[in-house]
């Protein structure tokens, strides 16, 4: 929930963390993410979990600035770590979390049962069906306008983008933490899908961002069955190669011949 009228805080972020801790309504706080207290950098948000005896029935996080940091405020009560399910989709962030303020040592008891509590489990076969009818009428709709309507195409397949990020986490039974965390992890584990997404910005060419999507549609989808070759448009690159993908790193002055035969 965010106020489009408030103001920023005049708070560096430790000096909020510091608040925060000293309020007698909090029970504890937890930082997921990539930034600490004590970094003032610009670029990327702050996130926390804040635990309250009790959680507001209608507020479930909020979002405000700190001078100019976001900062993503989940708003939690320890009875939300006992539920069988999380409240919200972010709470499995809470596992790998880091305790910043636990004065009861309530939250360094339940965190650790969290793992078993709330596993993530793989997408069931109708989910499986609906995510794959869902990116099937993307992909349709991008390649019968091509032509007509590229502004639109190019806007679809860049929001594409963002949608096979988190299904490929989805999928595996895998959580996901948001953009930077979610994209290290595909550096690190998975490079064919890391470069692709990287050759997809490498490119200008909308014909080429289509094929580069329909390969990476195969890669995210693969755990619960691709589209199939059937579906894929006539620009389809059948030669491109895990190199390949990771030679096309983003840069305004590649021709569409030079990326197109990478």
């Amino acid at each position: 929930m965010t106020d489009p009228t408030s103001s920023p805080i005049d708070l560096s972020l430790k000096e909020l963390g510091d608040r925060l801790m000293n309020n007698p309504l909090v029970t504890g706080m937890v930082r997921y993410g990539g930034r600490l207290l004590d970094d003032q950098s610009s670029g990327g948000d702050l996130d926390l979990f804040l635990f309250l005896d009790a959680r507001p029935v209608q507020v479930e996080s909020l979002h405000f600035f700190c001078r100019d940091i976001p900062v993503d405020l989940n708003i939690r009560a320890l009875a939300d770590l006992r539920r069988s399910e999380p409240l919200a989709f972010i709470d499995i962030a809470l596992i790998s979390g880091e305790i910043l303020y636990d004065p009861t040592a309530a939250l360094a008891t339940e965190l650790p049962l969290l793992r078993n509590r709330w596993p993530a489990s793989p997408a069931s076969l109708s989910e499986s069906h609906a995510t794959r009818f869902h990116q099937s009428h993307v992909l349709d709709k991008v390649r019968g306008r091509l032509q007509r309507d590229p502004v639109l195409c190019h806007f679809l397949l860049s929001s594409n983008v963002l949608w096979l990020l988190e299904t490929y986490f989805r999928v595996r039974g895998m959580g996901y933490l948001g953009e930077v965390a979610a994209t290290d992890w595909l550096q690190d584990n998975d490079e064919e899908a890391y470069a692709a997404i990287r050759a997809f910005y490498g490119t200008p060419a909308l014909w080429h961002k289509l094929a580069v999507i329909e390969r990476l549609t195969d890669i995210v989808l693969n755990p619960i069955g691709a589209l199939g070759a059937g579906r894929r448009s006539s620009c389809w690159l059948p030669a491109i190669r895990r190199r390949d993908f990771s030679s096309a790193a983003p840069s305004p002055d590649r021709t569409t011949d030079e990326i197109a035969n990478f």
